[in-house]
C-alpha cells in the first residue's frame, strides 16, 4: 500500500524475470489493482509476473513524491504500445496540461489510440496523464482513480509551480 496526496492505494507490480519491475498498477483495493495490472499487460503484451512487493512499494512512494515536486524521473518507455503518447508526456512540465486532441496531433495516432495508451498507463503519475484534458479545457475521467483524484493531482502541480515562480 502506498500513500499519494492523502489516498491509499493498493500496489501491485508487473515484474519480468522474478527482478525488474516494468509497470505497476494502483488502485483502492486489492483485487482492483491486480485486476487493472492484468489488463495492462495485456494491452501492452508484457511477460511479466504479478507480484506484490512492499520494498517497491516504498520505493515508488518516494518516486512519485519526486515527481510530485517537479522531479524528473527517467522512464524507459520503448518496451510500451503507443510509447510515444508516454515520452511525449513525460517532457510536459509539471502544472502544464495538453489536449487529448493535441496529444493525437504530437504523436500521429488517432485519439482512440491515444485513450487506450492513456486507459493503460503503466506507470500511473510517473508518467503523467492526469495532465491530458478535453478540448474545452476541462477535466475527463482519470482511470482508475476519477474526476476528483485527477483534480487533486493538477491542483497540487499548479499550486506548487505558482508558489515556485512567485
Amino acid at each position: 500500500m502506498i500513500r499519494i496526496l492523502g489516498n491509499k492505494l493498493e500496489c501491485v507490480w508487473l515484474v519480468y524475470k522474478k527482478k525488474k519491475p516494468i509497470a505497476y498498477s494502483l488502485h483502492y483495493t486489492r483485487e482492483k489493482a491486480i485486476s487493472r495490472a492484468e489488463k495492462i499487460r495485456k494491452f501492452h503484451s508484457l511477460k511479466a509476473k504479478i507480484v506484490e512487493n512492499r520494498e517497491l512499494d516504498k520505493k515508488l512512494e518516494k518516486i512519485i513524491e519526486k515527481v510530485l515536486k517537479g522531479e524528473k524521473v527517467l522512464v524507459d518507455v520503448s518496451r510500451y504500445k503507443y510509447n510515444q503518447v508516454y515520452a511525449t508526456l513525460l517532457k510536459l512540465q509539471p502544472g502544464k496540461t495538453i489536449t487529448y486532441s493535441e496529444l493525437a496531433n504530437i504523436t500521429k495516432l488517432n485519439i482512440y489510440q491515444v485513450i487506450k495508451a492513456l486507459t493503460y498507463n503503466p506507470m500511473l503519475i510517473i508518467i503523467p496523464c492526469h495532465r491530458v484534458i478535453r478540448k474545452d479545457k476541462t477535466i475527463g475521467n482519470y482511470t482508475p482513480f476519477g474526476k476528483d483524484f485527477k483534480e487533486k493531482l493538477l491542483y497540487y502541480e499548479t499550486k506548487r509551480v505558482k508558489t515556485i515562480l512567485s
